[in-house]
């Protein structure tokens, strides 16, 4: 936080957390007229509509601070996206359901520019010992979005390998 600027700390809030806000918006008006009327945007009837499932991709940063290198904004803002989250499950109960998937390190494209050292000792203090891959996370995407989880809703749901366990 002393060496970032205000103006970078906004930035990080307004994509994490107001991107997600703008999302939820959009979506929420949506999930709303389908249970008010039954239908899609366009007029095709919907069958055995329960509920819409509004799934926010946040992070294990939501729930501790990543070190050793300096992310406390990135953590704060997703730390507010999961309240958020939880906001929105109250709001949005009669149309539709609201979670988060919250991935540890996954061995993604955004990793390609983090130093082999500094990876090496996450895998170090992951119980499960590696970063985690996409992949991995589809199950828990696919449990949210379908019906089996129609009493799920407010949930921060942690696929991190066991990181933040120790």
């Amino acid at each position: 936080m002393l060496t970032g600027s205000t103006a970078e700390f906004k930035e990080i809030m307004e994509v994490n957390l107001m991107g997600t806000l703008y999302g939820a918006k959009a979506a929420g008006k949506y999930f709303k007229h389908q249970k008010e009327t039954g239908t899609t945007w366009d007029g095709r009837k919907l069958e055995n509509f329960h509920s819409g499932s509004f799934i926010v991709t946040s992070s294990m940063a939501s729930k501790i601070i990543l070190g050793p290198q300096a992310t406390s904004p990135y953590c704060v803002s997703k730390a507010a996206v999961s309240h958020l989250v939880k906001g929105l499950a109250v709001e949005f109960v009669k149309f539709a359901r609201v979670n988060a998937v919250c991935p540890g390190y996954c061995t993604t494209e955004l990793l390609d520019g983090v130093p082999s050292e500094l990876r090496d000792r996450w895998a170090q203090v992951t119980p499960m010992g590696r970063e985690g891959s996409v992949h991995e996370m589809k199950g828990v995407f696919t449990y949210l979005a379908s019906d089996a989880s129609t009493y799920t809703t407010g949930s921060d749901i942690l696929v991190d390998g066991g990181y933040t366990c120790v």
